[in-house]
């Protein structure tokens, strides 16, 4: 099938190491509960679609304020770009990813659908 039109998402990859002044400081990830089917109650990278009006950056960043409130992030960059015509059902969606990180003092404020995870 042809795609007749393109959609472009971003997402972030945000990590914190955590429990700094324990002697096992753990890295974790920053994961949202997805709140429409067809994934809906599913963790995924915090993110969406990149609006008319905005560059990628500013979209990460309001994607991040907006829907998990993270606010304070040390560093951001951009880290690869996913355009697989079948990535996703329905309408092509590109998706430029970022990696992102959380200074370690901070304690960002999460809404109830938002945790950070450990990576093992």
């Amino acid at each position: 099938m042809i795609h007749t039109s393109t959609e472009h998402e971003v997402l972030a990859v945000v990590f914190q190491v955590g429990d700094v002044s324990s002697r096992k400081p753990t890295l974790n990830v920053l994961l949202w509960q997805r709140a429409m089917d067809p994934q809906r109650g599913r963790w995924a990278l915090p993110g969406g679609r990149l609006s008319d009006d905005e560059d990628l950056t500013s979209s990460v960043r309001r994607q991040l304020a907006e829907k998990v409130d993270l606010r304070e992030i040390a560093h951001l960059e951009q880290l690869a770009v996913f355009s697989e015509p079948r990535r996703v059902p329905g309408v092509r969606t590109i998706a430029t990813t970022f990696l992102g990180l959380v200074p370690s003092p901070a304690r960002p404020e999460l809404p109830p659908d938002t945790r950070w995870h450990p990576v093992n």
